[in-house]
């Protein structure tokens, strides 16, 4: 028996997006078995769709996520938010938790003053990954 594994209609699905269109098909394709395994943890969580909803509280300046390491899960999602006004952390969790499925809503919050940037303005993921 062969390693490799059929999609067949993936069109519209996490696992279709997560290729960027590369894999948005409706006849199937044959993959070998990593290839299908990093689309799928890929498919699982976009930082940007998280640092949108995040984005989305009022009192949420800026907004980066990054994963952590963690034992159970292998990664968790963590949240790097420079807020208008003090803020629970938990309101940020459950405002998160209303737009987002439960396995995206950030494990961990931390509030900056700032971000870190770059000298062009990006976001320092890295940075704040290592924190």
């Amino acid at each position: 028996m062969s390693n490799d594994v059929v999609i067949v209609s993936t069109a519209r699905t996490p696992l279709a997006k997560s290729w960027r269109g590369g894999l948005n098909m409706t006849h199937g394709a044959t993959l070998a078995g990593h290839a299908i395994q990093h689309a799928v943890e890929r498919s699982k969580v976009d930082p940007n769709e998280i640092e949108d909803v995040l984005s989305g509280h009022p009192n949420v300046i800026e907004a980066a996520v990054v994963g952590k390491p963690d034992d159970k899960t292998g990664e968790a999602v963590c949240a790097h938010v420079a807020l208008s006004e003090e803020v629970p952390v938990e309101d940020i969790i459950a405002f998160c938790r209303e737009e987002l499925t439960g396995y995206k809503v950030p494990k961990h919050v931390t509030v900056h003053a700032e971000l870190p940037k770059s000298t062009v303005g990006k976001i320092l993921r890295r940075e704040l990954r290592d924190q």
